[in-house]
């Protein structure tokens, strides 16, 4: 799991769960999580930044690279109309890009707020997410874009 208010959200959820190995540079998520004794729960280690607690640098790629997980569930800050994810700082971004390929499956996870939105830096293209989870799809170029690349849309509540 990465950085993010939507998988804090997710990971709050998950405290039902049990026999869950979580592997996060989200030290919300390790805080959320860190009490529930029937999950494995593995922090990143690597450099913190105080502003939103994430684990982020060349540390933390390298540590997330020694794991090979069933599923990266990972939150954005934009998502442009052609499906390209996007996010602000290039050191969050690698990292995520880093859990992503080391991940058999990704989820995305973003609400119908990020759609439109702006950004600098890109993290991928739809065609790596195997499921998104959001509120809804308004935008028939980015539900078109989903269906071509294979992508489960799920349309539900999201509370973050």
């Amino acid at each position: 799991m990465n950085i993010g208010t939507t998988t804090e959200a997710v990971a709050a959820n998950f405290v039902h769960h049990r026999n869950l190995m979580v592997v996060s540079n989200n030290l919300n998520v390790v805080d959320t999580l860190s009490d529930h004794q029937a999950m494995e729960l593995v922090c990143v280690g690597g450099k913190v930044r105080t502003g939103d607690r994430a684990v982020v640098g060349a540390l933390a790629m390298r540590f997330i690279e020694n794991f090979r997980v069933d599923y990266a569930l990972i939150g954005i800050s934009a998502i442009d109309i052609d499906g390209s994810l996007l996010d602000f700082a290039i050191d969050e971004v690698e990292v995520s890009q880093t859990i992503i390929r080391n991940a058999r499956k990704v989820i995305l996870v973003a609400d119908s707020s990020k759609v439109g939105r702006s950004a600098p830096v890109r993290v991928c293209g739809m065609d790596v997410i195997d499921f998104f989870v959001t509120d809804r799809i308004d935008d028939p170029n980015l539900r078109s874009t989903c269906e071509r690349h294979g992508v489960s849309l799920i349309e539900t509540s999201i509370t973050c």
